[in-house]
Parts: C-alpha cells; sequence; structure tokens
C-alpha cells in the first residue's frame, strides 16, 4: 500500500506494480587480479628482449620480485575480504602448501646469509592459481560467456605476439640476440596448445583454428620445438575426445599423462640405459622432423648429476626446498663453459627438481595437486554444457601441456612463462567453482 499525496489516503498498489532494483552482479572478467594477469600476459609475450626474464640486460631479478610482491598482495587481498574460502582437499590448497613450506629456507636463508638458494621461486606464479581459494561464487555473474571469448581473445593475441618475436629475432640482425643468455624463452609456444583446444571445444570457426595452426607451424620452423610437438599431437587427441563428450577415454588418457610423466623420473634413475630411447625419439621429432638440433644427450647429463645430488639428500624430504636448481657438468661436457662460464647447467624438468628438492612426500604431493584438479575437471565435463565445459575441457587439456613441459622443462623456474598457464587454470577453476546450474 501507499499513501497518496493529495488525499492522504491508503491506496492499494498492485504488487505486480512494483519494482525492485536489483544490482547486478560482476562478471568475473572485470575482477582486477584476472586483468592484471591478462596485463601481465600481454607484457611477457611483448618482452621480444626478455627482459623480464634471464637476460644481460640485468633488471630480470627486479620485475621477479616485484611481480611477486603484487601476487601476494593480491592474494592477501582476496583472502581478508573473501566470506567463502576453499581450502580444501583441492589442487590449489596443495600449491598454496608447497609456497608457504618453500618460503620457510627462503626467509631463513635471507636472514643468515644475505642470500638465497631455494626453490621457493618455483611456487610464487602458482599463487595465480591458488588465489581461486579465495574466489567467492555468490559474488560474480555465473554467465561464463565472456570469460571464454576473453580468454580466447587473449590466448590468440599471445600467439600473435610469440611469432613476432620469433620473427624479430631471426630476420633482425641484431647482435643482442646472439648471446646465449638472451635467447627466446621457447616455453612460451604453451600457448599454442590452449588457444587451439579453446578454439576447438568453444565450436570456433575453421578460419581461426586454421590460422592458429598457421602460426604454429611459423613458430616450429623459426624456433623448433618437440617438446611443443608432442604436446599438440597429445593434447589435439585429449581434446578431440573431449569434444565427441567420451569422456571416459579422455580420462584415460589425461591419466596417462600425468601417470606417464610422474613415472618417468624414477624410470630414467633405475633404467639409465633407457636415455638411449628418448635420445634417439627427440632426434627423430627434433632433427628429421623439424630440421634442428637435439640436444636430449645434454639434458639426460644433466638428469644423472640431479640424481646423484638425489642420493645424497634424504629421499623422504630432499633437500627441503633449501638447494638450487643447478648443476655442475664442465667436468663431464667441457664444451659447456663455452656456453655457461661458471660450467652450471639448469636441471631440465620440475619433476626431477620437486623429487630433489621435496622428496618423496613433495613428489607425492605435487603430483597429487595435478590428479585432483584433472579429476574435477573430468567431472565438470561430464555434467556440465556451455562455457563451463568448454573452460574445463581447456583447462583439463592446458593441465596436460603443462605436465609435459614440465617433464622436460624448468618451466616452474622461469616465473613469466609458468604465469600464463596457471591464469589458464585460474580461470578453468573459475569454472569449476560455478554451480553448474546457474550457467
Amino acid at each position: 500500500m501507499a499513501l497518496t499525496r493529495s488525499t492522504r489516503q491508503l491506496v492499494k498498489v498492485p504488487l505486480e506494480s512494483r519494482t525492485v532494483a536489483i544490482p547486478r552482479k560482476p562478471n568475473v572478467v572485470s575482477w582486477t587480479f584476472v586483468q592484471f594477469c591478462a596485463a601481465f600476459g600481454f607484457a611477457t609475450y611483448a618482452d621480444y628482449f626478455n627482459l623480464l626474464g634471464y637476460s644481460t640486460a640485468g633488471i630480470g631479478a627486479a620485475g621477479k620480485y616485484t611481480f611477486f610482491l603484487i601476487l601476494f598482495a593480491a592474494f592477501a587481498q582476496a583472502w581478508l575480504r573473501s566470506e567463502r574460502i576453499a581450502v580444501g582437499w583441492n589442487a590449489p590448497t596443495i600449491f598454496f602448501c608447497f609456497t608457504l613450506i618453500s618460503l620457510i629456507p627462503f626467509a631463513a636463508q635471507m636472514i643468515s646469509d644475505g642470500d638465497t638458494n631455494s626453490y621457493a621461486s618455483a611456487f610464487v606464479p602458482s599463487l595465480i592459481f591458488v588465489i581461486s581459494i579465495a574466489f567467492d561464487p555468490r559474488k560474480v555473474d555465473p554467465d561464463l560467456t565472456k570469460l571464454n571469448r576473453g580468454l580466447l581473445q587473449w590466448l590468440c593475441l599471445l600467439c600473435v605476439l610469440y611469432d613476432g618475436e620469433l620473427i624479430v629475432r631471426s630476420y633482425g640482425g641484431l647482435s643482442y640476440f646472439a648471446s646465449v643468455a638472451n635467447q627466446t624463452n621457447h616455453l612460451k609456444s604453451i600457448v599454442f596448445v590452449a588457444a587451439l583446444a579453446l578454439a576447438y571445444l568453444s565450436h570456433k570457426s575453421w578460419a581461426l583454428i586454421l590460422f592458429l595452426l598457421v602460426l604454429a607451424a611459423i613458430s616450429e620452423l623459426l624456433r623448433p620445438s618437440s617438446t611443443l610437438l608432442i604436446a599438440l599431437l597429445v593434447c589435439g587427441g585429449l581434446a578431440l575426445l573431449i569434444k565427441l563428450h567420451r569422456v571416459g577415454l579422455a580420462r584415460w588418457l589425461s591419466y596417462g599423462v600425468l601417470l606417464t610423466a610422474a613415472a618417468a623420473p624414477f624410470f630414467l634413475y633405475f633404467f639409465p640405459d633407457a636415455g638411449s630411447l628418448i635420445t634417439s625419439f627427440d632426434e627423430a621429432a627434433k632433427s628429421d622432423a623439424l630440421g634442428a638440433t637435439s640436444n636430449a644427450n645434454v639434458r639426460l647429463v644433466i638428469m644423472n648429476v640431479a640424481f646423484q645430488r638425489v642420493e645424497a639428500s634424504s629421499w623422504l624430504v630432499g633437500e627441503m626446498f633449501s638447494g638450487g636448481t643447478t648443476v655442475q657438468i664442465s667436468g663431464l661436457l667441457p664444451f659447456w663453459t663455452g656456453i655457461y662460464s661458471s660450467g652450471l647447467a639448469t636441471i631440465h624438468s620440475d619433476y626431477v627438481c620437486v623429487l630433489l628438492e621435496g622428496g618423496l612426500l613433495g613428489y607425492l604431493a605435487f603430483n597429487l595437486a595435478f590428479f585432483l584438479f584433472g579429476n574435477h575437471a573430468l567431472l565438470v565435463l561430464t555434467n556440465s554444457s556451455g562455457a563451463r565445459r568448454q573452460l574445463a575441457g581447456t583447462g583439463l587439456v592446458t593441465l596436460c601441456a603443462l605436465v609435459i613441459y614440465c617433464s622436460t622443462n624448468p618451466v616452474l623456474q622461469a616465473y613469466q612463462a609458468a604465469a600464463i598457464p596457471f591464469t589458464i587454470l585460474l580461470c578453468a577453476q573459475i569454472a569449476l567453482r560455478l554451480d553448474k546450474q546457474s550457467n
């Protein structure tokens, strides 16, 4: 009822004539942190001189620690403001524990020696994924269409930027690019896998898919990578199974990738002669198919030296995240000092690094996190449709691609490259947490 101004009498107003303004929930793409991750990804791929990473410019460390401080601040703010913290038996929680545990020896070394030699930096980029713990699905618009579209546009842009860098480096003629310290960060190529998967699962035109395939082919011509080739083949099959709703087969394939990656270091440790098979395969993929030079022999030597450190440490807890991620190989490969005067080489496998630094306990937790995310994504693929299913499928494909890259490369230690797959996993985790009926 309402009181009229002229008669001051109460009159009945039909309920159907009244309108109540319901505040519209913001879309997840307007989340400042998501926008920051997108901007950082753009900056990373537009960084043709690798200034943010390891280079002779000498500003990589400042950029790294600035990035880390921003992530810590964003995580703390999200945690304090959230009313629904999703700490539990899930992948983000496990990665959060890794970050906290690895920071302890880092802080101890800073206080005692003023210098650091820890594995903490490998688990700081994963805070991008971990921040999903503080994501409250009740406060955002459940429509994931904008996130799906924005993520695909972002990935396509990164693919173009990466090829642009390769073209500039190949034909620019700048002496800066000749230094081994200023080489291309080929780990950026993982975006081709994610972009193709999302475009295919989102039912985009074949023209866009063909365009992305051409970009991937250009990248292989200018900077051959057997890792990208394997990831495209394996993850392409996985995306096909997801598109055809063959979730059971997709489960077997994704679990097979995760199990193979987890078992590979032990296989190489107990059967060192198997390295010749890997060398032959890498030479076939890189030398014969891509016309490049295989470096599998060097990587195997690095891993063998790393295994010696594993034997010297505790098998249960490793070096407690307090050891370095490089090994001395100049005695085994004398030519290496001509490339790096120190004779040190980075361990080219995050799986071996985690086994070395965290022991069997850390290694089990690391792989468990991947399996938990994969299982959650597969569950959503079974019971959802639309943009939510497309993002979950892209998350699963990106997870498998990340596992393949981590098996043969130090991805987690390259914070600017690691931020990209973790951003994709963040978007997928947001889709997983949203109520399936609201999308």
